[in-house]
């Protein structure tokens, strides 16, 4: 599905990363792993169409990106769910209205106990989940994950991840992260230094 040709991004005069040969299947769940500040955000911005500025070839489906129009560009970005560390949650709704936005599919008790709750109200952790939730009932070919275990407890970080694992039979899962637990739960863990 997705497939790197000498994959570069240089900002300014700093080179984030060069010459990454790579392809992902379209099913399983892949782990950029490194510490911060290596560019693994940079690089699932790039998978996830927000940054369109690379060099080398990056394909989706044998599609060059580069050679796409804005209204291909923006019809294969539906296709793509990124789902980062911070929530986008809506404040003026409650948890329960949050998720009917995109429909509560994968709902467990931990997460019908907050149902009502404020989102102002919510701990890190909370929003997190809330956010993490909202994203995964998405219909889409490609899931994006950037640190999104990084404030959740132990008991949540294993459901969370037992989920984007049973996710990623169906779709891709690209998760960066610096978290060792998730290198138990994914296929292919790729370092990025």
């Amino acid at each position: 599905m997705i497939y790197l040709q000498n994959f570069k991004k240089i900002i300014g005069k700093t080179t984030i990363f060069d010459g990454i040969s790579y392809s992902f299947n379209d099913e399983g769940f892949y782990t950029i792993y490194g510490p911060n500040g290596c560019g693994k955000t940079t690089f699932l911005l790039i998978i996830g169409l927000y940054d369109l500025k690379y060099g080398g070839s990056f394909k989706i489906d044998e599609i060059e990106v580069s050679s796409l129009g804005k209204k291909k560009l923006k019809l294969l970005q539906n296709e793509i769910v990124y789902i980062g560390s911070k929530n986008d949650l809506l404040s003026f709704l409650n948890v329960e209205e949050n998720l009917n936005i995109s429909g509560k599919k994968h709902l467990d008790n931990n997460i019908k106990r907050i149902l009502n709750k404020n989102v102002d109200s919510m701990s890190g952790g909370e929003s997190q989940l809330i956010s993490f939730y909202q994203k995964i009932n998405l219909d889409a070919k490609i899931f994006l994950f950037d640190e999104s275990t990084n404030m959740l407890d132990q008991k949540n970080k294993i459901l969370v991840l037992e989920t984007i694992k049973n996710i990623s039979k169906k779709a891709l899962c690209i998760m960066a992260t610096h978290d060792e637990i998730v290198k138990n739960y994914c296929d292919k863990i790729l370092y990025m230094k």
